[in-house]
């Protein structure tokens, strides 16, 4: 039986009274206990993981590939159970591989230097965040209170978008040094072999281990290989991906110009500030738009006018100026006379 995501939900959430219960009626308990026993493992042993509030976008196209729709992806309780179920996974191989001394392509995470982190705790102290007990060596624990006190002030998103920008970036090596963001000592890509070179890698490892589980392995040279082939690859196509989301967000918003939306501030910087529509679409409102004279606070990421303060976070009521699709660029003009609407959940206003 294969599952479909919006279909599990809908059965979880209704029981019984779902329309898809009589396809999944089968497999409904163990469902069910899979929600329990994955709540249990979240709860227990993810205490020192960070759960960034970052949306992801879908985009629905037409018969030519062009974007009609952006909303934003949603997850829903069968989504987060598999998640679990594959962080489970990973650890599980990664550990399997370490207790048996063979190689492994492990994914690795650093704490984050003070230098870098710096920058991101002047900012959530300025905006009322108590950082007084995040010091060095930086435990992720510690940073659930200001996260959750992030999602309480309706700034979440751009917090936890700061954070992890003021992360170290997670590769692929042959030395298991830890993963600070999952909180986790032991921890590799396993589950996704036919779309990413180190879960490939770790499956050939493993295969090589079940079949001649006495022999030392010969993949030792290979496991370092696969680790910096697997973290340039992810480079090129974790770049590649955005370049492609930020020209259909583009071609997006090319057809809507003269749109008003409302927007959340994402960013601030001397040369303006970043902000981003209910669905993940995001453009620049220059400096110029602003009043004469302004400052830029780059301690506090706020721009200070003669009326008003700029800052991360801040719903503003935006109009669609410009869009230049050759450099996947959106102008927004901001409307001064006019502030946000109530704000919407869920989503997108902008279709």
């Amino acid at each position: 039986m294969r599952g479909v995501y919006s279909e599990v939900n809908d059965l979880l959430s209704n029981g019984k009274a779902s329309p898809y219960y009589e396809k999944y009626k089968r497999v409904h308990a163990p469902l069910l206990l899979l929600k329990s026993l994955t709540a249990r493992v979240k709860k227990h042993r993810r205490q020192g993981m960070l759960e960034l509030d970052r949306p992801e976008a879908r985009f629905i196209l037409d018969e030519k590939g062009h974007p009609t729709e952006i909303v934003r992806r949603e997850r829903g309780e069968a989504e987060r159970i598999i998640e679990e179920c594959m962080l489970l996974a990973n650890e599980a191989v990664a550990t399997y591989l370490r207790q048996n001394g063979r190689p492994c392509v492990y994914r690795v995470h650093g704490a984050p230097t003070e230098e870098k982190l710096g920058d991101f705790l002047r900012f959530a102290h300025n905006r009322g965040i108590d950082v007084s007990d995040i010091k060095p060596p930086y435990p992720s624990e510690k940073f659930k209170g200001v996260l959750a006190k992030a999602a309480d002030m309706e700034i979440s998103e751009p917090v936890s978008y700061l954070l992890l920008r003021a992360m170290e970036k997670a590769r692929y090596s042959e030395v298991p040094t830890g993963h600070y963001g999952i909180g986790l000592a032991l921890y590799a890509h396993f589950t996704s072999p036919i779309r990413r070179l180190s879960d490939l890698a770790t499956h050939r490892i493993v295969s090589e281990m079940l079949r001649a589980p006495n022999v030392p392995s010969k993949l030792t040279s290979y496991a370092h290989r696969a680790a910096e082939a697997a973290s340039n690859t992810e480079v090129r196509a974790l770049t590649a991906e955005r370049r492609i989301e930020a020209l259909y967000k583009t071609l997006y918003l090319a057809d809507r110009i003269g749109q008003t939306y409302d927007a959340r501030i994402t960013s601030v910087n001397a040369y303006g500030m970043f902000a981003e529509l209910p669905n993940t679409c995001e453009g620049l409102i220059p400096v110029e738009e602003l009043e004469n004279d302004v400052t830029f606070d780059e301690d506090a990421h706020e721009l200070h006018t003669a009326k008003k303060v700029y800052r991360i976070g801040d719903l503003v009521r935006i109009r669609i100026e410009d869009a230049d699709i050759a450099a996947s660029r959106v102008t927004f003009t901001l409307l001064k006379d006019e502030g946000p609407k109530k704000e919407r959940k869920g989503r997108a206003a902008a279709r």
